[in-house]
Parts: C-alpha cells; structure tokens; sequence
C-alpha cells in the first residue's frame, strides 16, 4: 500500500482469521484538521477504528484493533488520513506498532 505508514506493513504466513492490533503515534501540526486510523488488506481499506479531530497542534496515540479473514499471500498495513488542507503533520513509525495473531483457520 504506497499510503501505508513506514513499517506499519505485515504479511500474513497463512490463511485463517487474523486479530490485527495497531498502535500510532501522529504529531499533528494542523489544527482543527480530522484524522482518520484505517486498515488496508491488500491496498483495500477496511473499517475505519479510529478518528482524531484537533484544535491545536500535539502528538497523540491512535489505537485501532481489527478482526479479518485473510490468505496466505495477504498483506495487511495501516495509514492515517487527514480529513482536508496542508499542513505537516506525521505519523511516526518508529514510535509505533502493528501486530497480527492468528486465531485460527
């Protein structure tokens, strides 16, 4: 997924349902602008988990937790939207996390 946050992207070694859990730091340095924490399977987004609407610029931790079925060859990444405007802000990757566990076939 070229939106996808650096190194928030996993691939999945099997098929089967999977608990996808993300945890991501976003500096904001936009106020007033509405962020959005999404799953991709396979460059396809999946239900939005988490929303952010600032009033001033800060850093935050937005949580998402997922459940999916996927296959063998699935990739799974995560991207924050910003709602409108410019601006500067970023998601941190080396100060987040992206975990899958299987849960079973």
């Amino acid at each position: 997924d070229p939106n996808a946050i650096t190194g928030l992207l996993l691939r999945l070694p099997r098929t089967g349902t999977w608990r996808i859990d993300a945890l991501v730091e976003l500096e904001v340095d936009d106020s007033g602008e509405t962020f959005t924490l999404e799953l991709t399977v396979n460059g396809t987004p999946n239900a939005v988990q988490s929303l952010l609407n600032v009033a001033a610029p800060s850093t935050h931790m937005l949580a998402g937790v997922w459940v999916i079925t996927a296959n063998a060859t699935s990739s799974v990444a995560v991207t924050i939207k910003k709602e409108a405007g410019g601006g500067t802000s970023n998601a941190v990757g080396a100060n987040s996390t992206l975990v899958a566990t299987w849960a079973g076939g």
